[in-house]
């Protein structure tokens, strides 16, 4: 679901403080058999309130939840060849953007988990992207591209690829990847995450397959796999094959990482409403991640990147799971997924300026809000 960085925009800062508006209180817990998400896989942190180093809402994050030791992970989606073709457009935004992703995850002291994939395959022309993007044409193309990220930037952990079963990745090439990934790790110290499944139909089918073409490529066993199980919480997609990929991975994955999940408030251009995405919010931490075993579980996504406006306050068709509204204040999930995030009181409501970005030209690749969840479904 992660969507590629926005391409660059004149940014415009909100002086006025949180205070009040966020309305903090660490005494806030989940309940005992509730899971706990100790992860964010959002990238557009280095654009909150238009800018990370300049950002009220960061500096909550990062003396609330941070400091804590709520937080531990946060996770970023990086187009494959991104570094590889760096010195051609938007490549070389797309490197500029995870550079400052790196940095400012690292001044928080979170642990970063690298994730890789094609921002845009062919299926997505016209939908969601302008121009296509190739993806590895082999095993050996996609491990000298990843390698030159890993070795420069040393993640601790690494997915293989993001979602392949909605990304135009056959079974074989995504257990190709994750072989890959899996032997640099073992020469390098890192954790390799294999799967990465979504789960729309078909899903755990796909699963199977590849965890076949992993057994008979001899690889050593992958201990951590991932799932994004949207489909499952948010009821308007149908109940999902979340459980049946959990069914796949018994005797296989030691560790469950749900490596992205958000609870929508907006479905495609309808308002669900805060009520409902608190409820689906409770869902997920007291049922959904436990019955799927998770040891670790990622919030997509926090707050929205210079004070962009919401899709369906937009006019766009695309999912809104964020926890936060562009004027800092938060929606009622908040208080469910992050331990005392209280919604923000009736007044305080700030609206950006006239000014502040909407949305991209319709030719720029791809456009900043676009999602590789969504786009894919249509």
């Amino acid at each position: 679901m992660n969507r590629p960085p926005r391409q660059p925009v004149a940014r415009w800062l909100r002086a006025t403080a949180l205070g009040a508006c966020l309305a903090l209180s660490l005494a806030a817990v989940a309940p005992a058999h509730a899971a706990t998400v100790d992860g964010i896989s959002d990238q557009s942190l280095p654009n909150w309130d238009g800018g990370f180093g300049t950002s009220a809402f960061a500096r909550t994050f990062r003396d609330t939840w941070v400091a804590s030791g709520d937080i531990k992970y946060a996770r970023y989606v990086l187009q494959w060849n991104a570094f590889t073709n760096r010195a051609e457009e938007p490549y070389a935004h797309y490197a500029q953007e995870f550079e400052r992703w790196w940095a400012d995850v690292r001044s928080l002291n979170l642990t970063p988990v690298v994730a890789f994939y094609n921002y845009c395959p062919a299926g997505r022309v016209p939908r969601a992207c302008a121009t296509a993007f190739p993806g590895p044409p082999s095993e050996a193309a996609y491990s000298a591209a990843i390698e030159g990220v890993l070795a420069k930037f040393r993640p601790a952990t690494v997915e293989a690829w993001n979602e392949p079963n909605d990304d135009e990745v056959s079974e074989a090439q995504a257990a190709g990847f994750a072989s890959a990934a899996a032997r640099w790790c073992a020469s390098n110290g890192c954790t390799p995450i294999a799967g990465d499944f979504i789960d729309a139909p078909g899903a755990a089918a796909y699963a199977a397959r590849y965890i076949g073409d992993l057994q008979a490529a001899q690889t050593a066993p992958i201990a951590d796999w991932g799932v994004h199980p949207y489909y499952a919480l948010n009821s308007s997609r149908g109940g999902g094959e979340a459980e049946a990929i959990h069914d796949e991975l018994r005797g296989v994955a030691r560790t469950t990482w749900i490596t992205e999940i958000g609870a929508y408030y907006c479905d495609h251009g309808a308002v669900v409403g805060e009520a409902q995405q608190k409820s689906r919010a409770q869902q997920l931490v007291t049922e959904l991640a436990p019955e799927l075993e998770a040891s670790h579980t990622f919030y997509y996504e926090i707050l929205r990147a210079n004070g962009e406006q919401p899709p369906c306050e937009s006019g766009s068709t695309q999912e809104d799971s964020a926890l936060y509204r562009p004027d800092d204040g938060a929606r009622a999930a908040a208080s469910v997924i992050l331990a005392g995030g209280a919604p923000a009181p009736p007044e305080g409501a700030r609206e950006p300026p006239e000014s502040a970005p909407r949305l991209a030209d319709a030719s720029a690749p791809p456009p900043p809000w676009w999602s590789g969840f969504s786009a894919a479904l249509g």
